[in-house]
């Protein structure tokens, strides 16, 4: 978004500033065969990602050379783009479970999905967690 107004369009509408029941959410989806055959990932892939996100917002100039370094994109975009409150230590923010929530009604809706299921059945939260 950034690199196209620094080339002189206009922001009309922005999802996450105006619309934010329509933003999106990134997840990291599994088999449930590999989950069933390697228990143990799902537990350390999200310690990794914690580790990970509580490492890039303590290090926030280390991190954006290393987004610079990945990406194709003009430095002074990429900065303005970077938001370290974007990135949650949490691996089912409710935030991102209510967007979740609301892109799987949406699928059902459109036929998109055959039936209906409960989304909690699809998350591996870590022992304890009791997010809404």
């Amino acid at each position: 978004m950034q690199t196209f107004e620094g080339k002189g369009f206009h922001l009309v509408d922005s999802v996450y500033r105006d619309r934010p029941n329509l933003a999106g959410t990134g997840v990291t989806v599994s088999s449930e065969d590999f989950l069933t055959k390697n228990p143990g990932f799902a537990p350390t892939w999200q310690k990794l990602h914690t580790d990970a996100v509580r490492y890039a917002k303590a290090h926030w100039e280390e991190y954006l050379r290393f987004e610079l370094g990945n990406s194709k994109a003009p430095e002074a975009p990429v900065r303005a783009a970077a938001n370290p409150d974007g990135y949650s230590e949490e691996p089912f923010p409710a935030d991102v479970v209510e967007l979740l929530t609301g892109t799987r009604a949406f699928l059902v809706d459109q036929g998109s999905i055959k039936s209906d299921f409960d989304l909690e059945t699809w998350f591996q939260r870590p022992s304890g967690d009791k997010n809404p």
